[in-house]
């Protein structure tokens, strides 16, 4: 896919937000909250609920669609886990996260595509924090 074709694409997608709630995969929820970091970076980390065992994972990737990060979480490794910092510059208006996780036979599986608005996201690290599975 063109650079051209893939930013048409991601206008037209909505984005969830960066300081609330949204389900992947039927009712897992997933809650995103923010802290600061250095000015013009973006960053993002993944963590699990206590409660969550299997395998649990986001891919991240910049505005040529490469996957610039990804961060697991499993059994008692339940995170924060964070990316490296990246500059703001290396995603376009939108940033492309995959949800994953372990499902039958632990296949790790896509659950769910979301977008970030860049703007909101640049000068924090933005968790996703599963919630439950």
């Amino acid at each position: 896919m063109s650079n051209a074709a893939m930013q048409a694409e991601l206008a037209a997608v909505q984005t969830v937000p960066v300081n609330g709630e949204f389900k992947v995969d039927g009712d897992n929820v997933i809650k995103t909250s923010q802290r600061q970091i250095d000015h013009g970076h973006v960053q993002f980390s993944l963590s699990a609920d206590r409660r969550i065992s299997w395998w649990k994972g986001i891919k991240v990737f910049n505005a040529r669609g490469e996957m610039v990060s990804l961060l697991p979480t499993q059994d008692e490794s339940r995170g924060p886990v964070d990316s490296p910092k990246f500059p703001a510059g290396n995603f376009g208006d939108k940033i492309k996260v995959e949800i994953w996780k372990a499902k039958f036979l632990g296949v790790h599986t896509c659950v769910g595509t979301v977008y970030f608005s860049t703007d909101e996201c640049s000068g924090h690290n933005t968790n996703l924090a599963w919630q439950n599975d």
